[in-house]
């Protein structure tokens, strides 16, 4: 018992000390939830700053792993920085969370042609107009 309670002081402190131990997010960045961190995220991508857009993205990715908005918006973010090969990996979080995200098998389908896969790309706008028409 007596081991478990210095661990866990030693943990805690680490983390006070040194920030966010699993996400390697600073604790000053935790403020928020993760959708004032998407739409701070979002705004910022509209504005055209995709370095701090990202870094919301992750935050808020960090804060709630399930939050699809977040993983969705990451995507955008990393298909508008030419990073095609990282928006099909948020995209497909997406669909792994939410498989019927017609805007996400859509955009999937986008980053996919962008990398030559045309076979990938058509079945995924398919999906996307069958699933919103």
């Amino acid at each position: 018992m007596r081991y478990f309670l210095m661990l866990a002081l030693v943990v805690g402190f680490s983390v006070q000390q040194f920030g966010c131990a699993t996400t390697g997010v600073s604790r000053d960045a935790l403020t928020g939830t993760a959708k004032d961190h998407v739409d701070r995220g979002v705004e910022l991508h509209e504005e055209g700053d995709l370095g701090g857009a990202i870094t919301e993205f992750q935050t808020a990715i960090g804060l709630d792993p399930t939050y699809v908005n977040a993983y969705y918006n990451y995507g955008l973010a990393l298909a508008d920085k030419g990073d095609p090969e990282g928006a099909i990996g948020e995209f497909r979080t997406v669909l792994n969370l939410e498989p019927n995200h017609a805007l996400a098998h859509t955009n999937l389908g986008l980053a996919l042609y962008s990398t030559g896969d045309q076979e990938g790309a058509i079945g995924e706008f398919r999906t996307g107009l069958r699933l919103d028409p």
